[in-house]
């Protein structure tokens, strides 16, 4: 079926139809969500308490050190992963 056929069955504008397909195409090119990276354990952390480093794809670096919430955690990710940040 066209474009034009299926936009007349749906009372759906050709523009229309080709703007949500554009806007689609765009969302589908966008990054999805996080990404498996090699991790190392770096010896020179006291036993005593947690250190996380977290290097991000845009080149921003997370440090933490003790103990922190996961939902914490993930929505810091979350941010610092943005592009807009």
């Amino acid at each position: 079926m066209s474009v034009r056929a299926w936009c007349r069955e749906h009372d759906v504008a050709e523009a229309s139809f080709y703007a949500w397909r554009r806007e689609l195409a765009l969302r589908d090119a966008e990054p999805a969500g996080p990404v498996f990276v090699p991790v190392q354990v770096a010896e020179d952390a006291p036993a005593d308490i947690g250190r996380i480093e977290i290097m991000l794809a845009n080149g921003r670096c997370i440090r933490v050190c003790g103990r922190v919430d996961r939902p914490a955690l993930a929505d810091v990710l979350a941010v610092m992963e943005d592009r807009a940040c």
